[in-house]
């Protein structure tokens, strides 16, 4: 076997212990955040505490970062985030948000990243990112909602985001958080803003595939979505979905959800067969 180099070992080694390290160095103890009115660099930690976190319309009621990240167990995230994935997905999320706000104030000029110091933020967003890929996630940033979430890497969610409206496309979205795994109530709330936005579109669903259309529409309306079907004496009621524990009824809301991108993506290529039919017709006519 052939001795690695060392522009192999650096370039193919992932330590999470190691890039935590790495990630709270950028974060709290560089500055690359210029702030014109004091004249003065700042790590973005610093930055989003003392001036830009009031800003933010996602603070809540705290009255600084530090309240903020307190709530969250933040020194406590730091600990566990090497053994458990959740606290990781958790800690870049906070991270990547605090980033945002040094952006969205960048470009207002507020601030500048520091050119001397350009570089640790850029190697911050860069290492916030390839621990995400390294778990198969993402960072998806909404700018209306100055939210950036961290989520599954799916890429039939994000082409279906990609088509519809931008309300539904956070939605689309939102249902791969990390967060959300045994939170049937908010993916029900999901499902169901799906639901009403594909109902109107069922006869041309049934017309490129009439199971995919039957089986959206029956668990909508047989699994707890649409209609109580847990009240007895109601004609909706379903004994098996009483009998269901709450792992079963998770697991089909997350196949609805498949089955339901996968009707969004059907309808969005028989247009673009359309478009394709018609430059062969222009291509090579007969």
């Amino acid at each position: 076997m052939s001795r690695k180099n060392i522009f192999d070992v650096v370039s193919g080694s992932f330590d999470i212990a190691h890039e935590l390290q790495r990630i709270r160095r950028l974060f709290e103890a560089e500055h690359p955040v210029y702030v014109h009115n004091i004249r003065t660099s700042c790590s973005v930690f610093r930055y989003v505490d003392k001036y830009g976190f009031y800003q933010w319309s996602n603070r809540g009621r705290c009255v600084d970062a530090n309240d903020f990240l307190s709530i969250l167990g933040y020194e406590e995230l730091w600990k566990s985030a090497s053994t458990n994935l959740q606290d990781l997905l958790t800690l870049i999320e906070i991270i990547y948000n605090f980033c945002w706000i040094v952006k969205e104030a960048a470009g207002n000029m507020k601030v500048s990243i520091d050119g001397s110091r350009e570089k640790h933020f850029s190697i911050l967003e860069e290492t916030l990112t390839v621990c995400l890929s390294q778990y198969n996630y993402k960072g998806e940033y909404f700018p209306e909602l100055e939210q950036l979430i961290v989520i599954e890497d799916k890429p039939e969610a994000t082409a279906v985001a990609e088509i519809v409206d931008n309300d539904l496309s956070y939605k689309v979205l939102r249902y791969n958080h990390y967060m959300l795994k045994g939170d049937l109530q908010t993916k029900k709330d999901i499902l169901l803003a799906l639901g009403a936005d594909l109902e109107p579109k069922r006869e041309q669903i049934k017309a490129i595939d009439k199971d995919l259309e039957d089986g959206i529409f029956y668990i909508l309306n047989n699994m707890n979505l649409r209609h109580n079907n847990t009240a007895e004496g109601d004609k909706h009621y379903r004994q098996a979905v009483v009998n269901m524990d709450s792992a079963t009824l998770e697991n089909w809301y997350d196949e609805l959800y498949q089955m339901m991108l996968l009707a969004y993506l059907q309808m969005d290529q028989v247009a673009r067969n359309a478009k394709v039919k018609t430059l062969k017709q222009a291509v090579s006519p007969k």
